[in-house]
């Protein structure tokens, strides 16, 4: 059995890893939650603005520091909210009475992201088989459903926040390493990946809005682009046209 893509932990990039080992490959860099953060910083201050530029909210606001991320590389709950959104992914508590289910039967899932003191992991299942992907482990570690289960509420109790994964995650893992080792699927086309993700930030100066309009994603060229770099780039169109 082929070992499912891991990153070990670089820096306080935890979410970076979460990210890529939730989707089994490296989407996302530092870079592209930056993005992201700096995108959902700039509709809070438009909203905070409409109280006036001169309130003591919005001059409070303007003077603190990010919410969303920090330079040690520490991403909030709404930047990795906004990335999965890229996927159609959604990411709710469980403590979310919608999914009160869970707690009884947490097997039945196919992720979690798990958040305590600024620490980002994943636990997933991956042909059927549990593996806790803490970047801060040498390699991924497999569990049982029965252990899953124990996990689950060790972390509870010990504070942390979990978060279960509800849609279409992707199907096949990549093999392990770090992310300058993986060659994921869309390697050959990471510029254009990246041009999608600048497309889905945009702010409309007027509404705070992401524009409505798009421009072309990816450029097709005469080289063979895989069906899965295809399925992604409707993704993030379709994330742009909803936002």
């Amino acid at each position: 059995m082929q070992a499912p893509f891991f990153e070990k932990q670089d820096g306080a990039l935890c979410a970076q890893h979460a990210l890529n080992a939730l989707l089994q490959g490296a989407y996302f860099s530092a870079v592209d939650l930056a993005e992201l953060a700096r995108s959902l910083d700039e509709l809070e201050r438009q909203r905070m603005a409409e109280s006036g530029l001169d309130s003591k909210d919005y001059l409070a606001f303007m003077a603190a520091d990010s919410n969303n991320y920090d330079d040690s590389g520490f991403f909030s709950s709404q930047v990795l909210s906004k990335a999965l959104e890229v996927w159609n992914l959604e990411m709710i508590p469980v403590t979310n009475p919608a999914v009160a289910t869970v707690r009884s039967n947490p097997s039945q899932e196919n992720a979690y992201i798990c958040w305590l003191q600024q620490h980002w992991f994943t636990l997933r299942k991956i042909d059927n088989v549990w593996y806790n992907l803490d970047s801060r482990q040498e390699a991924p570690q497999r569990i049982t459903d029965l252990y899953l289960g124990l996990i689950i509420d060790q972390l509870i109790t010990e504070g942390y926040t979990i978060f279960v994964i509800r849609g279409n995650l992707p199907a096949k893992s990549f093999g392990s390493g770090h992310r300058s080792q993986m060659s994921s699927p869309n390697a050959d086309n990471d510029e254009d990946f990246q041009r999608a993700l600048q497309e889905s930030l945009k702010q409309s100066s007027e509404s705070g809005k992401v524009e409505e309009e798009i421009q072309e994603i990816v450029e097709i060229s005469d080289t063979e682009i895989s069906d899965e770099q295809k399925e992604l780039e409707m993704a993030i169109a379709l994330s742009l046209q909803s936002a």
